[in-house]
């Protein structure tokens, strides 16, 4: 008889949104802060807004039912609209420079919502969840690595990660 998973076992659907909210998340926040000085390109940046749009998207794929559904939902699109203000001020001037590390702080403490309302709520999500709606959210992720790799060396490492602990990669 199969072995009923825990609910945060490896391959769970609880287990893959906890890896993007704890590692995947984190590293996109280190890129950004890497290219604090500069910001990034239009193009760049609508590769980034793709991503998050693809996150945002997936989100509101959490079944209708549980009290949880909105409210995780509104804390991507939230994280979403704070980094769409960190590169509207473009150049590498001071006041664009001070503009970017202020949102930045505003995307951590978002991205700390996120988690925190995902911890709160482990035993509800698990109940929510299913592997095709993170399998999108972390395809968007490494969508944007293969748009410009170059730019998301953190998001990368994040990646092959969760690839290695998926057992996709030895």
């Amino acid at each position: 008889m199969a072995k009923k998973k825990e609910i945060n076992e490896r391959g769970t659907p609880l287990w893959s949104l906890n890896l993007l909210r704890s590692d995947l998340l984190p590293s996109l926040l280190d890129d950004l802060f890497l290219a604090e000085s500069t910001g990034f390109t239009d193009a760049h940046c609508t590769e980034v807004k793709k991503a998050l749009s693809k996150l945002v998207n997936a989100a509101t794929l959490i079944p209708d039912g549980g009290f949880l559904t909105r409210t995780v939902w509104d804390e991507f699109q939230r994280f979403e609209i704070v980094y769409h203000d960190w590169n509207s001020l473009s150049g590498d001037h001071d006041a664009a420079k001070a503009h970017r590390r202020n949102h930045l702080m505003r995307l951590r403490k978002q991205r700390h919502r996120i988690s925190k309302r995902i911890r709160n709520n482990q035993h509800i999500l698990s109940n929510e969840l299913d592997l095709k709606l993170l399998s999108v959210s972390h395809q968007a992720m490494a969508d944007l690595v293969g748009a410009v790799p170059n730019l998301f060396v953190e998001l990368s490492k994040a990646i092959a990660r969760f690839a290695v602990k998926q057992g996709k990669i030895t």
